[in-house]
C-alpha cells in the first residue's frame, strides 16, 4: 500500500515473511506504536515452501476468505502475548466474527487456551454466549473438544449458557455426552441438570440415529462407558426410559455390542432386558440380529428366558442370528433355549429356513446337527429348506439337505416349482447335477428345457440334455426354443441325435443347421440311415463340402481304410468345420 495514514491513526508496516517458515499476508500488519518488537509469525499457519513466489498472496486469499482477523489467528494458537497486545492495541477486536460466524473466543476455546479464553472473556464478555453460523457459542465447542477448564471458565462467565442448543437442538451437554468426555458432562450437569431430553436432528453424525433420545440414550448408543456411569449416578430411572421407537438405552448399547455400558445398563435395570420395542423386540433380538455375542451372553446370563421371546414377525433372537449368519450368537442362544431350532416365524419359517435361505453355511451346519428334523419342515407356500438352497444355489448345503431329508427334492412349492426347477431356472449348474444325481429329483429334465433356455442357462440345459433318458420330449422341447426364442438350440440337438437312436418321427422334430455335423461321426456309427437323415437337414453348403471330402476319401482309400479309421477323419473334419 502506498501514502500516508490518515490523521491520528496509528502508522503500520508490512511485516516480512520470517526465515522460520512462517508467513504473514501484506494486509496483515503490526501496529508500529506496540510497545514491544513482535514477531507475530507463531501464531500464523505454516506457509508452503520456503521461496515461493506465491507465498503472500496464497495467504491473503485464504484469510480473505475465511473473514479472520489477526485476533482470531492468535487465539487459534493460543499466543496470548500478541492477543494482550492486539486487545491493547484494539479492545473492540474481540467481537468481530469471521466468515463461519466464529469470534475469536471460538477458536480458543475449542483449542482449549485458557490464558487466551481469560484475555477474550475480559474484553468482551458478551462473546460466551454468540452463536457462530451453526447455532453453536464457545461453550459447545469447548464441550464437543472435551476442555473441561475453558468449559469451567465459560460457565463462570454465564451460567445460563449451558441451555443455549445450537441449529440442531444440542446443548453443549449432547455434544460432550455424544463425544464421550465423562469430565465435562458431570460439569455441565451440575451447572445445567433440567437439560436431560435431547431432539437431535437425525443428520447429526451416525453416531445418533435416533431423535428424542435422552442422554443415556446417546451414551449407550456410542458406547461410552464412563458417560454412561456418570448418567446413571445421577439419574438411575433414565436406564428404562424409551425413545420414539419405544427403546431404552440397552437396546441401543446391545445393538451396537458395547459390552461394558451393556453390563452398567443391566445392573442398573435388570428388568430392561425384557423390554420390547415398538416391532417387540427386545435388546437380546438386536444383539443378536447385529452379531454380538459378548452382549448376546450378558443378555441371556441376566435373563435366560429372554432367548425364547419372539418379535412382532414371530422370530425369536436365534431366527435373526440365523438369517444374518452369526455363528456365534447362534451357538450360545440355542444351549440356551434348544427348542427354538424348531420354532416358526410369522412366515412359518424356521431358523434353519433363513440359514439356508442366507446361505450361512456355519450357522446352517450348527442348526442341521441340532434339529435335523428342521429339514422336512415347510413354511409358507410350501417352502422347504433345500427349495431355499437350490434357489440361492448353496450345493454343500442342498447336499447336507438331501442327506437328511431326501424326500423334499420331490417337493413342490406353491408355485409349483421343485427345487430343481428352481435351480434350474436361476443356472445354478452344481445344484442341479447334484439334484439330478441324486434320482430323488423331479420333474423329467425335459420339462425344464425351454424354461432352462428362456433364462439363458446353457450350462444347466446340458446337464438336463445329458439326464433326460428319452429323445422325443428333449427334441420338442428344444424345437419350440429354436422357434420362440432367440438362441440357437442347434448344437443341444446334436448332443440328442449323437447320444440315442430315433425315428423318422423323430428326425422331423430336429432343426436344421450346420451345428449338426457334430454328431454326423456317432450317428453314422450305429446307423447309416439315419446318417443320411441328418445330412438333409444340413445346409447345402455343409452337404456339398460333406459330399467332396467322402469322395476324397473313397479316393484316397480305394477301399483299404478300415471303417473306424475313415470315422475318426470324418470326426476330425466335422470337428473342424
Amino acid at each position: 500500500m502506498s501514502g500516508q495514514p490518515p490523521q491520528g491513526e496509528p502508522r503500520v508496516r508490512a511485516r516480512r515473511p520470517p526465515a522460520s517458515g512462517f508467513f504473514i499476508a501484506p494486509h496483515i500488519r503490526c501496529v508500529e506504536s506496540c510497545p514491544a518488537p513482535l514477531d507475530c509469525a507463531p501464531f500464523l499457519a505454516s506457509a508452503p515452501a520456503a521461496g515461493s513466489e506465491h507465498t503472500l498472496a496464497q495467504a491473503e486469499a485464504v484469510l480473505e476468505v475465511q473473514g479472520q482477523t489477526p485476533l482470531h489467528q492468535a487465539a487459534a494458537a493460543g499466543n496470548a502475548a500478541v492477543v494482550q497486545h492486539l486487545l491493547a492495541a484494539a479492545p473492540g477486536a474481540a467481537t468481530p466474527a469471521d466468515a463461519a460466524g466464529q469470534t475469536p473466543l471460538h477458536l480458543a476455546a475449542s483449542e482449549g487456551h485458557t490464558v487466551v479464553v481469560e484475555q477474550l472473556l475480559h474484553a468482551a464478555p458478551l462473546a460466551a454466549v454468540t452463536a457462530d453460523a451453526a447455532g453453536q457459542t464457545p461453550l459447545h465447542l469447548a464441550a464437543q473438544a472435551g476442555h473441561a477448564p475453558v468449559v469451567v471458565q465459560l460457565l463462570a462467565a454465564d451460567p445460563q449458557s449451558a441451555e443455549i442448543a445450537d441449529c440442531q437442538y444440542r446443548t453443549p451437554l449432547h455434544l460432550a455426552v455424544v463425544e464421550g468426555h465423562a469430565g465435562v458432562v458431570q460439569v455441565l450437569m451440575e451447572a445445567a441438570p433440567q437439560v436431560t431430553t435431547a431432539v437431535i436432528d437425525p443428520q447429526y453424525n451416525d453416531k445418533v440415529k435416533y431423535a428424542s433420545s435422552t442422554l443415556l440414550h446417546l451414551a449407550a448408543q456410542a458406547g461410552h462407558a464412563e458417560v454412561v456411569q456418570v448418567l446413571l449416578a445421577a439419574a438411575p430411572e433414565a436406564a428404562t426410559e424409551t425413545d420414539f421407537l419405544d427403546r431404552t438405552p440397552l437396546h441401543l448399547a446391545a445393538s451396537e455390542g458395547h459390552a461394558e455400558a451393556v453390563q452398567l445398563l443391566l445392573a442398573a435395570a435388570p428388568e430392561a432386558a425384557t423390554e420390547r420395542d415398538m416391532d417387540w423386540q427386545t435388546p437380546l433380538h438386536l444383539a443378536a440380529q447385529s452379531g454380538h455375542a459378548r452382549a448376546v451372553q450378558q443378555l441371556l446370563l441376566a435373563v435366560p428366558e429372554a432367548a425364547t421371546m419372539a418379535d412382532r414377525d414371530g422370530c425369536t433372537p436365534l431366527h435373526l442370528a440365523a438369517q444374518e449368519g452369526h455363528a456365534e450368537p447362534a451357538q450360545l442362544l440355542f444351549q440356551a433355549a434348544p427348542g427354538t431350532a424348531m420354532e416358526a416365524d410369522a412366515g412359518e419359517r424356521t431358523p434353519l429356513h433363513l440359514a439356508a435361505e442366507g446361505g450361512h453355511g456355519k450357522v446352517f451346519q450348527q442348526l442341521l446337527a441340532a434339529a435335523p428334523e428342521a429339514a422336512a419342515v415347510a413354511c409358507i407356500d410350501n417352502w422347504m429348506p433345500l427349495h431355499m438352497a437350490a434357489a440361492g444355489g448353496h450345493a454343500q448345503m442342498a447336499q447336507q439337505l438331501l442327506a437328511a431329508a431326501p424326500g423334499t427334492a420331490a417337493v413342490e412349492n406353491g408355485d409349483g416349482k421343485t427345487p430343481l426347477a428352481l435351480a434350474a431356472e436361476r443356472g445354478h449348474t452344481a445344484v442341479v447335477q447334484l439334484l439330478l444325481a441324486s434320482g430323488h429329483a423331479a420333474p423329467r429334465p425335459a420339462d425344464l428345457l425351454f424354461e432352462t433356455l428362456r433364462h439363458r442357462h446353457v450350462d444347466v440345459a446340458r446337464c438336463l440334455v445329458a439326464a433326460e433318458g428319452e429323445a422325443k420330449p428333449l427334441l420338442v422341447a428344444l424345437e419350440r426354443a429354436h422357434k420362440k426364442l432367440p438362441i440357437d438350440a442347434v448344437p443341444l440337438s446334436a448332443e440328442v441325435v449323437a447320444r440315442q437312436p430315433l425315428d423318422s418321427q423323430d428326425w422331423q422334430l430336429v432343426p436344421c443347421g450346420s451345428g449338426l455335423a457334430a454328431a454326423l461321426p456317432a450317428v453314422l456309427e450305429r446307423s447309416e440311415a439315419e446318417a443320411g437323415l441328418l445330412v438333409v437337414r444340413l445346409p447345402a453348403a455343409e452337404r456339398s463340402r460333406l459330399r467332396l471330402l467322402a469322395l476324397c476319401l473313397s479316393r484316397a482309400s480305394r477301399g483299404q481304410l478300415p471303417r473306424e479309421v475313415l470315422q475318426q477323419i470324418l470326426a476330425a473334419c466335422a470337428a473342424a468345420r
